[in-house]
């Protein structure tokens, strides 16, 4: 789970955190670095806290699939 920059596409959208060249952008590069340093199980263990932090709020998000249909996701 260990995140590779260089594998991150950000072709043809605009990304917040890595510019085109595929730099993290000024704003982003300590937290960049630092999701970086991390080893897997730290990784996924943030994971796993964010995902839950997510549900207990009630955070929803809205996938709109390429048939036009939609998806709720949380």
């Amino acid at each position: 789970m260990t995140i590779c920059w260089d594998d991150y596409g950000t072709e043809g959208v605009h990304d917040e955190l890595i510019s085109a060249d595929g730099q993290p952008r000024p704003g982003a590069r300590a937290l960049a670095s630092y999701l970086a340093s991390l080893d897997d199980k730290a990784l996924s263990e943030r994971v796993s806290t964010a995902e839950q932090v997510i549900r207990l709020m009630g955070i929803t998000f809205r996938v709109y699939g390429d048939d036009g249909g939609s998806l709720d996701r949380h």
